[in-house]
C-alpha cells in the first residue's frame, strides 16, 4: 500500500514539474513572438544581414519563471536575404531584477551555427 501511495505522489510531482516547465516555455515563446521585430532588428544590426520572417517553435525553448515574467532561451533559424545563408541563433531573455531592480527583460541573440 505504501508503494502505491509513494508511486502516486511521485507521478504527481513529475507531472507538476513537467507542466510548470512547459508552461514557462510557452510564456517565453509568446513573449518572443510579441517581440519578433526587436529580435530581427538585433540580428540585422549585429550580423549585417537582413533576415526573412521566422517562426519560433515552443519545443526549442526553455523557460523559467522570474519576477519580471518569462526568462530563458529559444533556438531559432533565420535565412538571410542577401545570400543563401541559414543561421541558427540562441535568443535569450534575461532579468537583472535581483541585482538592479530593473523590470525590463533584456533580449540578446548569439550565433550558434550557420550553413551556406
Amino acid at each position: 500500500m505504501k508503494f502505491i501511495i509513494l508511486a502516486f505522489l511521485s507521478f504527481i510531482a513529475v507531472s507538476t514539474v513537467t507542466y510548470s516547465s512547459s508552461f514557462e516555455s510557452t510564456n517565453l515563446k509568446n513573449f518572443l513572438e510579441e517581440n519578433k521585430s526587436q529580435i530581427q532588428m538585433i540580428a540585422n544590426e549585429k550580423y549585417e544581414y537582413t533576415f526573412q520572417p521566422f517562426n519560433i517553435q515552443e519545443e526549442n525553448c526553455v523557460g523559467k519563471k522570474s519576477p519580471i515574467g518569462p526568462v530563458g532561451a529559444c533556438l531559432i533559424t533565420l535565412k538571410a536575404n542577401e545570400e543563401n545563408v541559414s543561421a541558427t541563433f540562441a535568443v535569450t531573455v534575461t532579468s537583472h531584477f535581483s541585482g538592479t531592480g530593473d523590470t525590463a527583460p533584456e533580449i540578446s541573440i548569439t550565433l550558434i551555427d550557420y550553413t551556406l
